[in-house]
């Protein structure tokens, strides 16, 4: 079996079918009879598959421990982790879903991998150096930056549980310095969105057409705007799928032609409305495929049911691709590329507020504007003075 999807069973049925099943008692051994199997979607890839088990894993472990009983933490940096992925009262439990399946697991998985089996009151300065190059390679700046600096939380947690070892480990690390990585300049550009809407129209993807469509025209975040799938109790209502509930926009959100919209962002959530008859790229999605009237906004042609992030991120991919959109450039880079443009003709604070940030500097990271641009507009307008 193997050891990153624990539970994992695949059944053929009489007429060559695969159904795919995570089981409790495969998963974790002793597991009691009443927990039973669960059918994993049948449109799921392997990676896919992989996280779902982990995931019911680490719930019924959580189910399965008993109040008083302390963790399992051998020393190693491997134990560290389940460690705190699994206690209830660490801050891992706090982070959102979305966030812990695209940033947290993926590092924490590289972690365990490549330094999961040494024990954590051996280390030093050099090992973490080492690390860190490691990580690197290959001009990998932003995946080693992300080791480090999840490194660094889950040692600060084993430190307030005075784990052994990890309080050393961590103050080493808090007098260590890494170089950061550069400062990411790609943006989307407008004759990109375009050509990527007008290709996911002829590829039969409207769905993604208008999601491009309405990130440039209101730089609203990609999440935002399909939604999430969040793990829910069985017997939820809504729209569930695979033990998870999707919450999003729906149809309710438009009212005469106004997007209204509530974004939440380090634990702050914000109103913002946006008028879709000032929104041309979108206004030429839904020219052709009108907006639905119930249900959810954005939905995938492939399922019937909105996308999961990772799945429109690959077929964005390709569309992007037919589109001639090069690689470097990825989805996200939406948000920064309209920013940037409206940074062209409007003041910062009304771009600020356009993102939904609190501060100047936050917007500052989105804007990626070159000064060469930036210096272009600055003398254009100062001809205009003599000019007039």
């Amino acid at each position: 079996m193997r050891k990153d999807r624990p539970g994992f069973r695949a059944n053929t049925n009489r007429g060559g079918s695969v159904a795919y099943y995570w089981v409790p008692q495969r998963a974790i051994k002793g597991a009691p009879s009443k927990y039973k199997s669960i059918r994993l979607p049948d449109d799921l890839d392997d990676e896919n598959i992989a996280r779902l088990c982990r995931e019911y894993t680490t719930e019924l472990k959580l189910e399965l421990a008993e109040p008083d009983q302390p963790y399992a933490f051998d020393g190693t940096i491997r134990s560290l982790i389940e460690t705190y992925t699994t206690d209830p009262t660490s801050p891992f439990q706090s982070i959102k879903h979305s966030t812990r399946i695209r940033d947290y697991q993926p590092t924490l998985r590289i972690i365990e991998e490549t330094v999961g089996e040494r024990r954590i009151d051996a280390l030093r300065r050099s090992d973490f150096v080492h690390w860190h190059d490691q990580w690197g390679r290959g001009k990998r700046h932003r995946r080693a930056q992300g080791c480090i600096k999840l490194l660094r939380a889950i040692l600060s947690y084993g430190a307030t549980e005075r784990l052994h070892g990890c309080s050393e480990a961590r103050e080493i690390l808090s007098i260590m310095k890494f170089k950061a990585p550069p400062s990411r300049m790609v943006k989307l550009e407008r004759h990109h969105a375009y050509d990527i809407v007008e290709n996911a129209l002829e590829m039969g993807f409207p769905s993604i057409a208008l999601t491009q469509a309405l990130q440039w025209d209101t730089a609203i975040r990609r999440i935002d705007l399909i939604g999430q799938w969040n793990p829910c109790e069985p017997g939820s209502s809504g729209i569930v799928s695979g033990g998870t509930r999707w919450t999003g926009l729906t149809a309710q959100n438009v009212h005469k032609g106004i997007l209204t919209i509530y974004t939440s962002k380090s634990g702050e959530t914000q109103l913002t409305e946006h008028d879709l008859n000032e929104c041309p790229l979108v206004q030429r999605v839904i020219q052709e495929y009108p907006l639905p009237k119930v249900g959810p906004l954005i939905v995938s042609e492939d399922t019937g049911k909105p996308w999961r992030e990772n799945y429109y991120a690959t077929q964005w991919r390709k569309i992007a691709n037919e589109a001639d959109v090069p690689e470097k450039i990825w989805s996200m880079d939406s948000r920064s590329g309209a920013l940037s443009e409206a940074a062209k003709v409007v003041h910062k604070e009304i771009v600020q507020d356009l993102a939904g940030h609190t501060t100047p500097k936050m917007t500052d990271k989105y804007l990626r504007n070159s000064p060469l641009e930036a210096n272009r507009l600055a003398a254009r307008a100062r001809r205009k003075l003599h000019d007039e």
